[in-house]
């Protein structure tokens, strides 16, 4: 892969700032199964000057755990993590850039936002710090999902180690939220994503899934996506809510179990692509209403995420969410959220590439 990515054109023009036959060069990667599609997430990071193998930076990663994450306390999470030194994630970057091309509304995306020139094909120094850093971000992201999912006393300590961050319960946790971050709507989100992260670890404290909660559960993921969509329509993007809006109405949920391994994996049955849909659709919707992109974005593209398998991805999702829902609080609340100024225009250009592939429903991602 690395020769062609140093014989591409694409690579060449980026490096010597030639823009106009970069450009060029991605117009023309215009059929669905031409190969090239699949370099353009690896090629966009070289581009950026975010060299490979990427090594992580002990501070930074001691930094994100305190302050942005405020987990240091945790301890059976931190003796796991085990940071001692530098370390080479590259790994972890792999599996995310291998598994990017198989969500083909996100390549669409990068493609056009490319030839439209709203993704810059280079970027400032402060530009490569931020994204640096979510990938670091990313990579302790990763680990904390997994260490939820190993078992279901890892999730609960993570639980109770959240719930000494913000009230616990719907109204109390609504009330701080609101509070600390000055947006209701934001609240809202924080408390009912907080019900569904505790039903799912009782499931997996007892081992079964309970009449109500398989009611429940498939009508909360559809609430879920309306409550987005309800902002998106409020807010100028009726084009990603109208994409939202099929994929509630689609009822994508058809099934839920607990599996009978030891760390007791929640599986949501989902149709075909929706998996796919719902991370296309609600990458725009973030890129569109937010700023603290650094935290927020990992949650997608962690490998547990991005590369679940689709009974698998809602409770994967969950996980990563509710934890980042927290994160989000402490940024916002600092104040000093970093931000990717060129990533504002991205939401709307998103969407339409959202509302486009919703026309042919999941399969089409």
């Amino acid at each position: 892969m690395s020769t062609q990515l140093n014989e591409s054109p694409y690579f060449k023009a980026a490096a010597t700032s030639e823009c106009a036959l970069a450009i060029e060069y991605v117009k023309s990667i215009t059929r669905e199964d031409d190969p090239r599609r699949q370099l353009l997430p690896r090629q966009l990071l070289q581009c950026w000057g975010i060299t490979q193998p990427f090594i992580t930076d002990p501070t930074i990663l001691n930094h994100i755990l305190a302050q942005d994450m405020r987990l240091d306390g945790l301890e059976g999470f931190i003796r796991w993590l085990n940071i001692h030194g530098p370390e080479d994630i590259q790994p972890m970057l792999d599996e995310i850039l291998n598994g990017l091309p198989k969500h083909r509304a996100i390549i669409e995306f990068i493609r056009r936002g490319i030839i439209e020139g709203k993704i810059p094909l280079s970027i400032e120094e402060a530009g490569r710090t931020i994204i640096k850093r979510m990938i670091m971000h990313t990579y302790l992201l990763e680990k904390l999902v997994q260490f939820m999912a190993a078992l279901p006393e890892n999730m609960a300590a993570v639980d109770r180690l959240l719930d000494t961050q913000i009230q616990p319960g719907i109204y109390a946790s609504f009330s701080e939220v609101r509070e600390r971050c000055g947006c209701a709507l934001f609240a809202t989100k924080f408390a009912s994503i907080g019900i569904f992260f505790k039903d799912f670890l009782v499931a997996r404290q007892t081992g079964e899934v309970s009449f109500r909660q398989r009611i429940v559960w498939p009508l909360g993921f559809a609430v879920n996506i309306l409550e987005a969509v309800f902002v998106d329509t409020l807010f100028g993007g009726r084009k990603n809510a109208s994409a939202g809006l099929k994929l509630a109405l689609a009822h994508p949920i058809r099934g839920c179990m607990v599996d009978g391994t030891e760390a007791r994996d929640i599986r949501l049955r989902l149709d075909r692509g929706c998996d796919r849909w719902y991370e296309s659709w609600n990458l725009a919707f973030v890129f569109k209403h937010f700023t603290a992109l650094h935290v927020l974005l990992p949650k997608f593209f962690i490998p547990s995420v991005l590369n679940a398998s689709p009974d698998l991805y809602v409770y994967k999702r969950l996980l990563s969410l509710w934890v980042t829902l927290h994160f989000l609080v402490y940024v916002i609340e600092r104040g000093d959220a970093l931000s990717l100024l060129w990533l504002k225009n991205l939401g709307n250009l998103w969407g339409e590439v959202n509302s486009e592939f919703a026309q042919h429903a999941g399969e089409a991602y």
